[in-house]
């Protein structure tokens, strides 16, 4: 009865146990008047998760489960985040919710992290305490703390701790029922596949290295594993083949622009700067030694640098691996720590772990700094048991680690001195902790000063990271300014009377962070160009190149797109026929007229509004319009449009023009621009029901024209004319055209993400296929 007792109030105590250091850091944002959104470092929080998140729950609210939406520049597949379990969570909340629930939902799954890493030390025999000690360590490491704003690492983590757990229920114990949902839990193809190289790698280290049992039993177990992680990866099925598209039609994808190249020119045994070490060194003592936030002076910046820290015991206890009894393992840690210590020398070889698609560190400094726990908290264990500690080692670590923060750097100016003095403290408390417990006659109990100090630690290095960070007040985000200003007025206006398709261009940027905020369509509900997103639509990106305004182009760039609103005849392209102005007025151009004014922001109006669906009677060959300067590129736009092959009996009926008619850009009057525009709204598509992936209208030619399109190029969009399905062609560099003959027609353009059908059927299979297996095998695997 007393054994029960123990282990019923042991769930509530460790559950309090993880949850009190994060309700201390994070008082601010749990029940204070701070959102957990931040216009410092971590401005992606507001100019980049929340807007994408708003955007989710509205289309999924006008248009049910979403593929496609034109508030991501000009447009873009969205299919692929439909898989991620804890967006549905802010999607369901609605946009009012949003940001109000952001700390609440990290939180959460930095206690998942926590408790599953908890489960799974004990899984694997550690103590009480240790295990305590070890799902602490783990909930509040760098990787989880440091890029809670960015959303997504934390998912990572969450989903390494419950991977480590299930691999030990598998190989222990033969149970496989929650494999499938580790699999269902799976985001990204590329995180899948990270995430499964690690568990294999440990798999393999911990059942081999250790020989508790045969290859061939590790081999076989292992398959059927996988099989049952693969049947809960199946249930998704049906978005990964759109995912996969989407990852390749974008400029980390794809060759041109992509990292791939530059990363793999550069060899195995590239070095990196001093200064990249040096942050290393740091990154292992705290998150913050050389700033915090936006006032980080490292390598790189704030997020980007290696986020290693978990914790200052675990680089104390590294120095006891000497009185590990067990050669073989002893070996085995020198070994795994080699091949760690020459991927954070060489980068070749973390960027190899990122498939070379960036020079990043993220989930791979995650899977470092666990490594790092896992050993020290298996030394803490024998330290525990032998009762003894090796103090020559001690000290001589204890030594270089705190020599390591004093000793001359390219840092030594800007290090953080009150913290740095903080960190000396408790490498020094550790130290003497463990010099207490080996040599007093009677001993200190270690567990329990560790599992009290080790807390105290957390909410102290915590208090430099969160404490001042700029965030947004419930006040500021309620008053009239940022995602909130005069802008949402004039759009609820404009949207009362005007129900047609069209964009909106601004001069300015709602969003509040210090950063520009590139997103704001998503958030005040309107068509627009511009666009901040990790993946941006590869053909609009090229457009963009073409045309002159990404200029000297490479992935990075290619993340924030300002859009063509500066440039007035691409406006006219685009279909954009309001603009918005703060200030000068001339960004309007010609053919917008002045409509209004709200507050300091003008409107203007398109009196020559091109509609989206016009059409063309002429066309250029691409490799003629290249020779053309970039403004004068926009004239011809208007005139005629840009096919690559116009030998192809597609184009037969249309005229090839002659570009000794497109006039130079500085002699393209307003009169040259209303004859353009008639000519291309001689035949448009008249639209009678618009939903973002659906889109029906009719047309009526008087000749052989081509209907354009300003959507960027997506073979998952399919047209029907008629009823009957044709092809689109991709024109204008980066959007689509429908050649056609005179007459009427009715013109349905749906967007249907790719292989959906087949997908949804075999994810149906899976699904009866779990159904199955959790209903009649009820066996634990021989």
């Amino acid at each position: 009865m007393k054994n029960a007792q123990s282990k019923f109030w042991t769930k509530p105590l460790v559950l309090l146990y993880l949850l009190l250091p994060g309700l201390i850091i994070f008082r601010e944002y749990l029940f204070g008047d701070k959102l957990f959104l931040f216009v410092d470092i971590a401005s992606d929080s507001i100019n980049l998760m929340y807007p994408k998140l708003v955007m989710y729950a509205d289309t999924f609210r006008e248009n049910g489960l979403f593929s496609w939406s034109f508030r991501e520049g000009l447009g873009r597949n969205i299919f692929n985040r439909v898989g991620n379990p804890f967006n549905w969570v802010y999607i369901f909340l609605g946009r009012e919710n949003i940001p109000y629930c952001f700390i609440y939902v990290e939180y959460f799954k930095l206690m998942l992290s926590g408790i599953f890493f908890y489960a799974y030390l004990r899984m694997v025999n550690q103590t009480l305490f240790v295990s305590l000690i070890g799902g602490l360590l783990y909930a509040y490491c760098a990787s989880i703390m440091l890029n809670m704003p960015w959303l997504g690492i934390s998912v990572m983590a969450l989903g390494l701790a419950l991977g480590l757990w299930t691999i030990e229920r598998l190989f222990q114990k033969g149970r496989w029922r929650c494999l499938p949902i580790l699999g269902f839990f799976v985001g990204t193809p590329i995180y899948g596949l990270q995430l499964g190289m690690t568990l294999i790698a440990y798999a393999l280290i911990r059942f081999i290295g250790m020989q508790q049992k045969s290859l061939r039993w590790v081999l076989l177990r292992g398959i059927k594993g996988i099989g049952f992680v693969l049947m809960g990866t199946g249930i998704k099925l049906f978005i990964y083949p759109s995912t996969i598209k989407n990852m390749l039609n974008s400029p980390r994808g794809s060759g041109e622009y992509s990292y791939k190249k530059s990363l793999l020119d550069k060899g195995i045994f590239h070095t990196e700067s001093l200064e990249y070490y040096w942050t290393v060194l740091y990154r292992f003592f705290s998150n913050d030694l050389l700033g915090n936030g936006i006032d980080f002076q490292g390598w790189y910046n704030y997020f980007e640098a290696p986020a290693l820290f978990v914790g200052l015991l675990p680089l104390v206890l590294l120095s006891q691996m000497v009185i590990i009894k067990n050669k073989r393992i002893k070996y085995l840690f020198v070994g795994v720590l080699t091949v760690v210590f020459i991927s954070l020398i060489f980068p070749f070889f973390r960027n190899a772990f990122w498939f070379f698609i960036g020079a990043y560190f993220r989930y791979f400094g995650h899977v470092v700094l666990t490594i790092f726990l896992l050993m020290s908290l298996y030394i803490l264990k024998e330290i525990l048991q032998e009762q003894k500690v090796n103090l020559i080692a001690l000290g001589i670590v204890t030594v270089c680690l705190i020599g390591i923060l004093f000793v001359p750097s390219p840092y030594s100016a800007i290090i953080n001195d009150t913290l740095r003095w903080v960190v000396v403290g408790f490498i020094a408390l550790y130290t003497l902790l463990l010099v207490a417990f080996h040599k007093l006659p009677q001993k200190v109990n270690l567990s329990w000063m560790l599992l009290v100090l080790i807390p105290i630690e957390i909410v102290v290095l915590g208090h430099f990271m969160y404490h001042n960070r700029m965030a947004i007040t419930v006040d500021d985000w309620k008053a009239k300014k940022g995602y909130n200003d005069y802008t949402n007025e004039i759009i609820s206006e404009i949207g009362k009377n005007d129900k047609g398709f069209f964009r909106i261009e601004k001069n300015y940027f709602s969003g509040p962070s210090q950063h520009t905020s590139l997103n704001d369509a998503k958030v005040q509900q309107y068509f627009s160009s511009p666009n901040y997103a990790s993946l941006n639509q590869i053909w609009y990106v090229r457009f963009l190149v073409e045309m002159g305004l990404i200029q000297n182009v490479n992935e990075r760039k290619t993340r924030w797109v300002k859009g063509v609103g500066e440039r007035t005849l691409l406006c006219f392209l685009t279909n954009t026929k309001y603009k918005l102005v703060k200030g000068d007025g001339r960004f309007a151009g010609n053919g917008y007229t002045s409509v209004g004014q709200v507050a300091d922001i003008q409107v203007f109006q398109n009196q020559l509004f091109l509609p989206f669906g016009h059409s063309y009677d002429k066309i250029i060959p691409y490799e003629l319009f290249k020779q053309l300067d970039d403004k004068n590129k926009d004239v011809a736009l208007l005139k005629a449009l840009v096919v690559d092959n116009p030998n192809d009996k597609i184009w037969a009926d249309l005229e090839t023009m002659n570009l000794q008619n497109i006039p130079a850009y500085n002699q393209y009057d307003l009169l040259d621009l209303q004859t353009d525009i008639g000519q291309r709204r001689e035949g448009y598509l008249q639209i009678s029901s618009f939903k973002q992936n659906e889109i029906q209208g009719t047309v009526e030619l008087n000749t052989d024209k081509a209907l354009f399109f300003s959507i960027p190029y997506d073979t998952d969009w399919h047209a029907y004319v008629n009823g009957e399905k044709r092809e689109l062609i991709r024109t204008n560099i980066g959007f689509m055209a429908l050649p056609l003959k005179a007459g009427q027609y009715k013109i349905e353009l749906k967007h249907q993400p790719f292989m959906l059908k087949a997908g949804l059927g075999i994810s149906f299979l899976f699904l009866l296929a779990n159904i199955v297996c959790y209903v009649f095998y009820k066996k634990e695997l021989d």
